[in-house]
């Protein structure tokens, strides 16, 4: 997806930390695209800029 930058993904606790540009990419866009891949998602939290 345009905009993300890396992903790492903890598989025991079924967690992911997802590094984006917000300039290119939004929350919703990526939760859209995981629904899409029959995939949830949601986030747990954002850090202050």
């Amino acid at each position: 997806m345009p905009g993300v930058q890396t992903v790492t993904v903890d598989y025991d606790a079924k967690e992911a930390l997802v590094v984006f540009d917000s300039s290119k990419a939004t929350i919703e866009q990526m939760t859209a695209a995981l629904k899409k891949e029959n995939y949830e998602g949601s986030l747990k939290s954002w850090p202050e800029s």
